[in-house]
């Protein structure tokens, strides 16, 4: 008797594509959809403004941070699917591990870049805008970034002072690091502040060059924080810094920058040091120094300075929830910090005020050109102008410097990159006055932002050169 057939036994085939992705996958990939669609219709307009070569800088910079922090989306979702990785050659690899070797891949050519200027400066070999030794230098210190870069990739950033909370092996670690590395290297090249100071000097800066200049801070520090790809729009605010907006601080910024013209002019305009210059520059360090010397005030003073801790389950929530302090605490612990800047500004000005009385002439006669030139020349600028050029600049920089990498690479380092990019104030390739005044500011600008969120920083920039461009 024959006996019935029976189907065979066999599991549906996995959805591919499109179905293989649950709602919040889907939803992911319109946003990144939508996203590139914008940065690509946005290349004509801003084509317009910017030259070939720094839209490839800009974008090129954009770009890698947010493919960096949807590669960090793209990993999460696998390890909620059961997915295995991207695969390749046979080997699942991680979203994250591929990125990893994109930017290791991008180090490594920019170090060979650096190295073939350097062999070509040592065999005598110039271009157009660089000497021999200037062009070999530049090399050396491009070198220089990428192998540090890639011994830091495999050896880790936690022993760097300040990097402790960088996130090992996350791809915008690594990209950060690179970037960090390599912007140092070409600031601090021997030719950069030379051809940033004929740049400054060749013209009257207009409100448009300064307004133009500063807008890819605030684009690549947006981009580095990864909207839409990783965060959401109020996360990116609370990783940048934004909120929660606290007025207190807000107003103590705003009224911090209109005083901070005044104390760095009284700072950096001793020409001798007589006795009453040292009671004046030195007196209020000497009362710093006292308090420190006692138990109770010492530990109130670094309480002030002590930045305040995150988190450990919340690795976005870099300003601390508000404080519960009452108000005199509080406003005493403002007025503890002006203090201590305050006298630190005092005691630093005096030194660097009269090493800058010992200026070569040519850097004294410089600096000034300088300093017309970006007011705006003879003729100078109207008043919504500079005011507009004192809340870009704010803005844009304090989202990068103190919004984007101040959280993770500490204010030092901060500081001094943002410092790094004001060559303007160089003579003979060398630091002057005025990049210790920007030193100094980025200090204070990221204590502000450390202890009271970014808009205290903004305001506070933003206060200070209106004050200075307005002549208040």
């Amino acid at each position: 008797m024959a006996q019935p057939t029976r189907p065979p036994v066999t599991s549906a085939p996995p959805p591919q594509g499109w179905a293989a992705l649950d709602e919040p996958a889907r939803r992911w990939v319109l946003g990144v959809a939508a996203l590139t669609c914008v940065l690509v219709a946005a290349l004509p307009l801003l084509a317009l403004a910017y030259s070939s070569d720094e839209l490839v800088t800009i974008y090129g910079i954009g770009v890698l941070a947010l493919m960096c922090q949807g590669a960090e989306a793209v990993d999460g979702w696998q390890a909620r699917t059961g997915r295995r990785g991207l695969g390749l050659a046979g080997t699942p690899m991680s979203a994250c591990t591929a990125m990893r070797w994109v930017i290791v891949a991008v180090t490594g050519y920019l170090g060979l870049v650096g190295l073939t200027d350097l062999l070509s400066g040592l065999s005598g070999n110039h271009s157009s805008t660089q000497s021999a030794a200037d062009l070999a230098a530049s090399g050396a210190l491009i070198t220089t970034a990428s192998v540090i870069s890639l011994l830091l990739f495999w050896h880790g950033s936690s022993d760097v002072p300040g990097w402790g909370r960088l996130r090992p092996r996350a791809p915008i670690t690594w990209f950060a690091i690179a970037a960090m590395l390599q912007a140092l290297a070409q600031n601090l090249s021997p030719a950069a502040g030379a051809q940033s100071v004929a740049s400054t000097i060749a013209r009257p800066v207009t409100a448009g060059d300064l307004i133009i200049g500063s807008l890819p801070f605030g684009a690549i520090a947006v981009m580095g924080v990864g909207p839409v790809v990783r965060r959401n729009a109020g996360a990116c605010l609370r990783r940048l810094g934004l909120t929660p907006l606290r007025l207190g601080w807000a107003a103590g910024g705003l009224a911090t920058g209109v005083v901070l013209v005044t104390a760095t002019n009284a700072a950096f305009g001793a020409s001798e040091l007589t006795l009453r210059e040292a009671v004046l520059h030195l007196g209020p360090l000497g009362l710093v120094l006292v308090a420190v010397g006692d138990r109770r005030s010492r530990g109130f003073v670094l309480d002030v300075l002590r930045p305040p801790p995150l988190p450990p389950d919340d690795e976005d929530a870099t300003v601390p929830p508000p404080s519960t302090l009452p108000l005199l605490s509080n406003c005493l612990r403002v007025l503890t910090l002006a203090v201590i800047a305050f006298a630190l500004v005092d005691a630093i000005g005096l030194a660097v005020s009269l090493l800058g009385e010992r200026l070569p002439a040519d850097c004294v006669a410089q600096q000034i050109r300088v300093t017309q030139s970006l007011s705006g020349g003879p003729t100078g600028r109207t008043w919504y102008a500079n005011s507009a050029i004192a809340l870009t600049a704010a803005v844009d920089e304090e989202l990068l410097f103190r919004g984007a990498l101040q959280p993770r690479v500490g204010l030092v380092w901060s500081a001094l990159l943002f410092a790094s990019f004001h060559l303007q104030y160089t003579c003979h390739g060398l630091p002057s006055v005025g990049d210790v005044e920007i030193v100094i500011l980025g200090f204070v600008f990221g204590v502000l932002r450390q202890r009271g969120g970014l808009p205290a920083a903004i305001l506070c920039h933003a206060a200070y050169d209106a004050t200075i461009l307005l002549g208040f």
